[in-house]
Protein backbone atom coordinates (compact mmCIF):
# COMPACT_ATOMS: atom_id res chain seq x y z
CA UNK A 1 0.00 0.00 0.00
CA UNK A 2 3.44 2.18 0.30
CA UNK A 3 1.96 4.00 3.33
CA UNK A 4 4.92 5.33 4.88
CA UNK A 5 4.83 3.79 8.61
CA UNK A 6 7.62 6.27 10.05
CA UNK A 7 6.11 9.30 8.77
CA UNK A 8 2.86 7.76 10.82
CA UNK A 9 5.13 7.14 13.77
CA UNK A 10 6.63 10.57 14.21
CA UNK A 11 2.90 11.94 14.26
CA UNK A 12 1.75 9.68 16.99
CA UNK A 13 4.95 10.24 19.03
CA UNK A 14 4.06 14.66 18.35
CA UNK A 15 0.77 14.19 19.85
CA UNK A 16 1.59 12.01 22.47
CA UNK A 17 4.80 13.21 23.73
CA UNK A 18 4.16 16.06 26.15
CA UNK A 19 1.53 13.87 27.70
CA UNK A 20 3.98 10.72 28.22
CA UNK A 21 6.40 13.43 29.97
CA UNK A 22 3.31 14.55 32.06
CA UNK A 23 2.54 11.17 33.29
CA UNK A 24 -0.65 10.62 30.79
CA UNK A 25 -1.76 6.94 30.52
CA UNK A 26 -3.83 7.89 26.95
CA UNK A 27 -4.13 10.66 24.90
CA UNK A 28 -7.71 11.96 23.34
CA UNK A 29 -7.11 13.60 19.61
CA UNK A 30 -7.70 13.47 16.40
CA UNK A 31 -10.73 11.51 17.15
CA UNK A 32 -8.93 8.75 18.47
CA UNK A 33 -7.46 7.61 21.77
CA UNK A 34 -3.88 6.79 22.42
CA UNK A 35 -3.68 4.40 25.10
CA UNK A 36 -0.14 4.49 26.97
CA UNK A 37 1.79 2.15 28.81
CA UNK A 38 5.48 1.85 29.79
CA UNK A 39 6.45 5.31 27.75
CA UNK A 40 4.92 3.64 24.33
CA UNK A 41 1.52 3.83 23.09
CA UNK A 42 -0.09 0.64 23.37
CA UNK A 43 -3.34 0.73 21.84
CA UNK A 44 -5.31 3.31 19.41
CA UNK A 45 -9.46 2.95 19.29
CA UNK A 46 -11.77 5.66 17.89
CA UNK A 47 -12.37 7.92 20.99
CA UNK A 48 -16.19 8.19 22.95
CA UNK A 49 -16.62 11.44 23.84
CA UNK A 50 -18.32 10.00 26.86
CA UNK A 51 -17.15 7.71 29.03
CA UNK A 52 -18.85 4.78 30.11
CA UNK A 53 -19.69 4.44 33.55
CA UNK A 54 -17.79 1.70 34.47
CA UNK A 55 -14.74 3.81 33.12
CA UNK A 56 -15.33 6.14 35.29
CA UNK A 57 -15.86 4.29 38.15
CA UNK A 58 -12.08 2.57 37.36
CA UNK A 59 -10.65 6.22 36.89
CA UNK A 60 -12.25 7.16 40.01
CA UNK A 61 -10.53 4.10 41.52
CA UNK A 62 -6.91 4.50 39.94
CA UNK A 63 -7.15 8.26 40.98
CA UNK A 64 -8.07 7.13 44.66
CA UNK A 65 -5.06 4.31 44.94
CA UNK A 66 -2.71 7.05 43.50
CA UNK A 67 -3.90 9.92 46.33
CA UNK A 68 -3.38 7.25 48.82
CA UNK A 69 0.19 6.28 48.04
Amino acid sequence: MNLNVEIVREHIASLCQPAVHAGAVCVRTEGVRFEISNNAVTTVTPDRTTPSNTTKARNQRFIERRNEA
